[in-house]
């Protein structure tokens, strides 16, 4: 029986050292993290991870100006 897998589109990459802050903040190692959001790795470490990504997003997007063109 094949398990339907979540695909989740994910925000584009935050700024500088955001690996660090992910694998701090989910409580893993950086190779997690890139693993993780490559696909390679799927439960509930790659859960954890997902959910701090979104959450340093966030914060980024938040503190970010906003470019005028």
């Amino acid at each position: 029986m094949k398990e339907k897998i979540k695909r989740q589109e994910l925000p584009l990459l935050p700024t500088r050292g955001w690996k660090k802050q992910v694998a701090k903040a989910a409580g893993v190692s950086e190779k997690t993290v890139y693993n993780t959001l490559s696909g390679r790795i799927r439960g509930p470490k790659s859960h954890r991870v997902i959910d701090a990504y979104r959450l340093i997003c966030q914060q980024t997007r938040i503190n970010q100006p906003i470019k005028k063109k």
